[in-house]
């Protein structure tokens, strides 16, 4: 059967996995609160996306695109294409059938999500005001109320990793139980 327990623990972290390189993992949205003298005022006026595998974050502001360079330099690029390439290897490691295979891309998808949170987000919100949380929060200016979280790709990255690391701990915590 398609959609059995079995295909779900074997096919299911490779695909969060690979698919969280294809939705952001990080999000910035501008609404704005006030009376605004806009034609939609229900959607968002802007909003900013970073992905692993980019150096930039990519802004939408009403609905013009653009591309936001973060100023990283040449020697930072190995550090961020490890982060994508980590999840790749990753994902390509949970549809294998050995578990230790899989557990090792789990640990190695744990290591991509770090080292995005160091290194590209870390550089790509480096000109924000030292007070705030980089990773999310809720702020308001003027007429606009600002909204900036981890988004769905990072926790579909996350869920990946764990799912592939779950044998081991459950063995982890068999042993530690047999022990007490």
């Amino acid at each position: 059967m398609f959609l059995s327990v079995e295909w779900a623990k074997r096919w299911l972290p490779a695909v969060f996995l690979l698919l969280s390189l294809f939705l952001p993992w990080w999000m910035y949205i501008i609404q704005p609160v006030g009376p605004v003298e806009r034609f939609s005022t229900a959607l968002p006026t802007s909003f900013d996306m970073s992905f692993p595998w980019s150096n930039h974050v990519w802004a939408f502001s009403d609905y013009s695109h653009a591309q936001l360079g973060c100023s990283i330099e040449v020697s930072q690029i190995p550090s961020l294409f490890l982060g994508s390439a980590l999840i790749v290897i990753a994902g390509i490691s949970g549809l294998t059938d050995k578990s230790r295979t899989r557990t090792a891309g789990g640990l190695l998808g744990i290591v991509g999500v770090i080292s995005f949170l160091l290194f590209v987000l870390h550089k790509s919100t480096r000109y924000w005001p030292k007070e705030w949380n980089p990773y999310f929060g809720i702020d308001t200016w003027g007429n606009n109320l600002h909204i900036w979280f981890l988004s769905f790709g990072f926790y579909l990255a996350l869920a990946g990793s764990l799912m592939l690391l779950l044998p081991l701990i459950r063995a982890l915590i068999e042993r530690l139980r047999k022990r007490l």
